[in-house]
């Protein structure tokens, strides 16, 4: 758009033009002037027949897909190579779509939707809304659950702490304190956002949204942050006061996923944030700050 943009300008400024002096130079200059016009509809017209020899190459009707000129550069026309055995870019490729740790198939009618160190949650479409049973491996964490499943949740997560479900079809994420006292259950509505990651660890709640937001929150259902992410989330695995955040960070390509993986933590009453693979100072400040904490703590035991 670069060069269109100067391309115009100089054409609207043609009828500007003062000739002084000799005659002989006001004519050369009129030929210069011809002369760049001339190449510049030369340079068109070859973006044209490349744009034209690439939705040929690609099976697409041209009269149907009227694009502007700088088209070429977007999707397949990223790669300049028309030959059949060259790589192409384009955006047709499926994304990875987000999932749940130790979950089965959404397709079935009794799945898994999760099984980890603390216990299993199972989905049984029984009925018209079925419903979710909780079993713990340890009976002293919580007794055993059965749930109406009246807000269709698929998608579970299970803590030491908390149960969380949710759904991608549900704007309702319902939450049970198992180690609380009183009321141990809290919901939340999200009627603009549709839920496609949880993950509950034994100090925090954590769910990621299709329109691209991480939202966390304390077990007794407090929200502590809402972070915007750079893709849709992937995976959202947790422990602690910790989260990894897999989102996708740029289009997928004929053979590669680009999904970047981002550790997010509490740090004095805040929430940060590093990347290991592009912020290393960030990560020798945690280490030097958990060595910190190491030797406190043996201080502590040391005096008693």
């Amino acid at each position: 758009m670069f060069i269109l943009y100067n391309y115009i300008l100089f054409n609207n400024d043609i009828d500007d033009i003062e000739f002084t002096g000799d005659t002989n130079d006001a004519a050369e200059r009129l030929a210069k002037i011809k002369t760049t016009n001339d190449d510049d509809d030369d340079y068109w017209k070859s973006i044209e027949k490349l744009k034209n020899q690439i939705k040929t190459y690609n099976g697409e009707d041209l009269s149907a897909n009227k694009d502007t000129k700088d088209s070429v550069f977007r999707n397949e026309s990223l790669s300049l190579c028309i030959g059949k055995n060259a790589p192409a870019v384009s955006n047709g490729f499926k994304l990875q779509t987000a999932f749940q740790p130790n979950h089965t198939s959404i397709h079935l009618k009794d799945r898994y939707l999760v099984w980890n160190g603390v216990g299993i949650v199972t989905s049984h479409a029984d009925g018209a809304n079925g419903a979710i049973d909780v079993v713990f491996h340890d009976a002293n964490v919580h007794h055993s659950l059965h749930i109406h499943n009246y807000n269709n949740h698929n998608m579970a997560s299970l803590s030491s702490t908390a149960l969380v479900l949710a759904g991608e079809d549900s704007a309702k994420l319902v939450v049970i304190a198992l180690a609380a006292s009183g009321n141990k259950e809290w919901s939340i509505q999200l009627s603009e956002e549709d839920v496609v990651a949880v993950v509950a660890t034994t100090k925090l709640i954590a769910l990621g949204t299709r329109m691209q937001f991480l939202r966390i929150f304390t077990i007794s259902g407090s929200q502590r942050e809402i972070i915007p992410t750079s893709g849709s989330v992937v995976y959202l695995p947790g422990f602690e006061d910790r989260i990894m955040l897999s989102y996708h960070a740029a289009p997928a390509s004929q053979k590669l996923q680009n999904i970047t993986a981002i550790d997010i933590y509490e740090k004095r009453d805040r929430w940060s944030s590093y990347d290991p693979a592009n912020h290393r100072e960030t990560i020798e400040e945690y280490e030097k700050v958990e060595e910190a904490k190491r030797q406190l703590k043996a201080e502590k035991l040391k005096n008693g």
